[in-house]
């Protein structure tokens, strides 16, 4: 018996582990059940290096094991970047008439690039006799994806004085 590999639409947030399982019997008169009520347990699950062994991966999926259906919510797996996969394996049992198949499915969710977000606007305020000020441009930005290499950058800043329009050009002094 080969193992089972479900691949989902990126749409599709469920299956049915009966709906994936084929069984060819040459006992014409054997009753077919794909899925066993009841048997269906996470095996195992892993991520890519770097996942936080605080993150229970098994958590993030659901097995409802009387009904043998499996769901997942996308947005837990944002931590996946491009290339990365959360592989799942689950194990549960077929039978075709007297003959019971103890089988394995593999389940594989494919990380995505997630664009980096910044929680809200910066802004900052100084008066001409201040003493010298710097500001981090990049404060509360962030990246969902594990291990993003990627670099900010910080852009369409403006600038206004004594609460004038908005510039993008820096007024002389501000660097």
């Amino acid at each position: 018996v080969a193992p089972v590999v479900v691949m989902l639409p990126v749409d599709k947030t469920s299956f049915e582990i009966k709906d994936q399982v084929h069984i060819t019997d040459p006992d014409s008169g054997d009753v077919a059940t794909p899925y066993v009520p009841g048997t269906a347990h996470i095996i195992s699950a892993s991520g890519p290096s770097g996942t936080p062994t605080s993150l229970d991966l098994k958590s993030l999926i659901t097995v409802d094991p009387q009904t043998g259906h499996v769901s997942y919510n996308p947005a837990a797996f944002k931590f996946l970047a491009a290339g990365q996969q959360a592989v799942y394996t689950i194990g549960f049992d077929s039978q075709s008439g007297p003959d019971t198949t103890h089988e394995t499915l593999t389940f594989t969710v494919d990380g995505s690039n997630d664009a980096p977000v910044v929680a809200s606007a910066l802004t900052a305020a100084a008066n001409q006799n201040d003493s010298a000020q710097s500001f981090n441009l990049l404060a509360g930005a962030s990246d969902a994806d594990l291990g993003e290499t990627a670099t900010l950058t910080v852009g369409n800043v403006k600038f206004a004085l004594n609460g004038g329009t908005a510039q993008p050009a820096a007024p002389n002094g501000v660097t």
